[in-house]
């Protein structure tokens, strides 16, 4: 990610899926390019287990200008936690969708250009405080654990 000595980083204002897909693979993430509804390139990965996408906006001709990293747990969070969450910490969105279950979601935008260095702190970024969020949710929240209680879904190897 890091540009060679005396060269000038590569500066991003649009990324196409094949490109975020390379720099995943570079931080040591598998992850999978596939497409959403609408034809436009989406990301899927994992973090510890919890199955995460990101979604591809703006997109011309294959590339966008903007990414929103997300997730979703199935477990009941009473609204007040949900809400200290966003009141207290930055970077990562919580909320409830109409069932009572966690959405986490993380935006990233390109406008006036970032580097390959910044979009790989950004994915590292995403899974610390995706962990952090999942870790504060507890109830109790663990104490002497580096990753969260809530487990993610059970699904065939």
């Amino acid at each position: 990610m890091q540009p060679q000595p005396g060269e000038e980083p590569k500066i991003i204002s649009r990324i196409t899926g094949e490109h975020l897909l390379a720099i995943f693979r570079k931080e040591g993430f598998y992850a999978e390019l596939t497409h959403d509804l609408g034809g436009d390139p989406k990301l899927n990965f994992k973090v510890e287990g919890f199955r995460c996408s990101v979604l591809f906006y703006g997109v011309e001709n294959g590339a966008a200008t903007s990414l929103q990293f997300g997730t979703g747990v199935r477990a009941k969070k009473p609204l007040e936690k949900v809400n200290l969450w966003n009141r207290t910490k930055r970077f990562l969105k919580a909320y409830l969708d109409d069932e009572g279950d966690l959405l986490l979601e993380y935006d990233v935008h390109l406008g006036g250009g970032v580097t390959e260095t910044h979009l790989a702190e950004q994915v590292k970024l995403f899974r610390a405080t995706l962990l952090s969020c999942l870790r504060f949710m507890q109830d109790p929240p663990p104490s002497d654990s580096a990753y969260p209680l809530l487990k993610p879904p059970n699904e065939p190897q």
